[in-house]
């Protein structure tokens, strides 16, 4: 049996709002202390009376911000965060990931990022009770590295955004309306920071804070002497997609006046070079990741206590540009479900079914131009969908113009449904991504999140060139080295027209001197190199010979 009402809510609205089934009298206990001495521990707690009043949602697929207030010319140095989410019962938290923000120029609501944590395990998750059929928890964050605000010479106000890992479907914040701060929670979708207060369907219709309570330390401004702290570098997410953004960010640096900040990058060890400019405060710092495969950049920060002219370089944190797919999955497979996927010498049937599947290690062969027919059958259910998504030009998206196949609309029946798929002139040779997808009434041809019903299964398509002679064609297409970045001194060469052939491999660094040379077997489609500490730290090009055919790699070793 579905529950339809309920699915469609679910599916359609990932901002939610949990109603109150019934009047309940809330008597929130609002506590907020900032009167200080230097280095006095200092709280301001938002707290829910005895029953639960209501909650905004969905904590994991959106950011919650709600408002900090710091005494002119002091310091906020965040160490803990706690707040009440109200979650699937018995789903676990798994992660927590803050945000921290300047106010907007306008003040109405979270403007610049200052930085930003990883996403770390919670260090308390605690039952409190069940409230509308969610477990109501008390979640607790300790700060892996304390971060501190830095007010003006007026009472400032920041925003601290909260965000969980989760694998449920639904989650809320649990909010109050008796507020002890001079905003409402906002919340950010699609890049847009939305107040509880504004009208539904955009907001709320509600003026609540969110059951939040930060807890560190406040201090004095003081001007910089001497050596100042060096920090942190933060970089999220620490890999990506060639052209992704990715966020860098520092903590533990001296929060003192009389400072001068500078970010410096350094890619592929190619030297340090300033980002921006220089400036008395520090904001996060929006970078696009490379777009060769391999590439690594470095990151840290330049502290100057301009008093003293002495400078301090933070730790350094590590982008590495990968392919990186996102994640599709359904939460129930019995109603509608693949049972075969056919093409290009993939014949794959299955009966168990789960949400996800990783058939990656089941491989088509297709050439440019060439068209071949792709078959899906699926145990249906009424107004099923299908879809094919292959990443012609390798770039992580599924979903780029000419990479979206409609198989089925709306359909009852189990099929086959087929399509012949042409091979783009342009695609990228190689090994890429195909994903399959069964979805139970909904149109959207989205490879990505999670779904209610159906079932997503990945595969491999390596794409040929046939107008390619045989020597140039059949032994080095498809070949590909792993894992990369390398932490060992030994790496792996896939090439599956190799087998029984020689390699020469050979690894240069960045000035060009060669470090390693040898000819290899390849045996089971793979290469082992074993560089035995040839490498230190840094980039090297790996090249490959067999014939007249080369082939080069970048390799980073950590």
């Amino acid at each position: 049996m579905r529950f339809f009402i309920n699915q469609y809510y679910l599916k359609y609205f990932i901002m939610k709002k949990i109603t109150m089934l019934f009047f309940v009298g809330i008597i929130s206990m609002l506590t907020w202390t900032s009167s200080f001495a230097q280095s006095t521990p200092c709280s301001q707690e938002t707290l829910a009376g005895a029953e639960v009043e209501n909650g905004f949602g969905s904590l994991h697929s959106l950011i919650f911000a709600n408002d900090l207030v710091v005494d002119a010319n002091s310091t906020y140095t965040l160490n803990t965060v706690q707040f009440n989410v109200l979650v699937e019962p018995g789903v676990p938290i798994d992660g927590v990931k803050l945000h921290f923000y300047k106010d907007s120029d306008s003040g109405t609501g979270p403007g610049v990022e200052l930085s930003s944590t990883t996403m770390q395990v919670p260090t308390s998750s605690t039952y409190l009770s069940n409230a509308f059929g969610f477990d109501l928890m008390e979640v607790s964050l300790d700060l892996a590295s304390p971060f501190t605000f830095i007010a003006g010479s007026t009472e400032t106000v920041f925003w601290i955004g909260v965000t969980i890992d989760y694998s449920g479907a639904s989650s809320y914040m649990e909010v109050v309306a008796a507020m002890n701060t001079p905003n409402v929670i906002y919340f950010l979708s699609d890049g847009t920071w939305i107040a509880s207060s504004d009208p539904e369907p955009v907001g709320f219709g509600e003026a609540a804070d969110g059951v939040v309570s930060f807890f560190g330390d406040c201090d004095v401004i003081t001007a910089c002497t001497g050596v100042p702290d060096a920090g942190t570098a933060i970089v999220d997410p620490t890999s990506g997609n060639p052209g992704s953004a990715y966020t860098v960010s520092a903590q533990g640096y001296s929060a003192t006046s009389g400072m001068s900040f500078q970010w410096q990058s350094n890619t592929n060890s190619q030297g340090w070079v300033d980002e921006g400019t220089a400036s008395n405060e520090i904001l996060a710092y929006n970078a696009a990741a490379p777009s060769v495969l391999g590439d690594v950049v470095e990151w840290r920060l330049v502290s100057t206590c301009t008093a003293s002219g002495e400078t301090v370089y933070s730790s350094t944190a590590t982008f590495t540009t990968t392919i990186q797919y996102c994640d599709g999955s359904a939460n129930n497979t019995d109603y509608e479900n693949i049972t075969n996927v056919t093409y290009a010498g993939i014949n794959n049937s299955s009966t168990s079914h789960l949400g996800y599947n990783d058939f990656t290690s089941q491989v088509a062969t297709v050439g440019l131009e060439e068209t071949s027919q792709l078959s899906v059958q699926i145990t249906a259910d009424g107004s099923d969908y299908v879809f094919a998504f292959i990443d012609w030009n390798q770039n992580g998206v599924l979903d780029d113009a000419g990479e979206v196949y409609t198989l089925a609309s709306g359909t009852s029946v189990s099929g086959p449904h087929t399509m012949d798929i042409t091979v783009p002139a342009d695609a990228a040779l190689g090994n890429t991504r195909m994903r399959v997808k069964v979805v139970w009434d909904d149109a959207n041809p989205d490879p990505c999140g999670v779904f209610a019903y159906g079932e997503v299964e990945d595969y491999t398509v390596l794409v040929e060139d046939p107008t390619a002679s045989i020597d140039d064609n059949s032994m080095l297409v498809g070949s590909r080295l792993y894992p990369n970045p390398l932490n060992d001194t030994t790496f792996y060469i896939h090439a599956p027209g190799l087998n029984g052939a020689t390699l020469d491999v050979s690894i240069v660094d960045m000035t060009g001197r060669q470090v390693y040379k040898n000819t290899l077997v390849c045996s089971n489609n793979q290469v082992a190199v074993s560089t035995n500490e040839a490498m230190t730290s840094g980039v090297y090009i790996v090249t490959l010979k067999h014939a007249s055919q080369t082939k080069s790699f970048r390799l980073v070793r950590q």
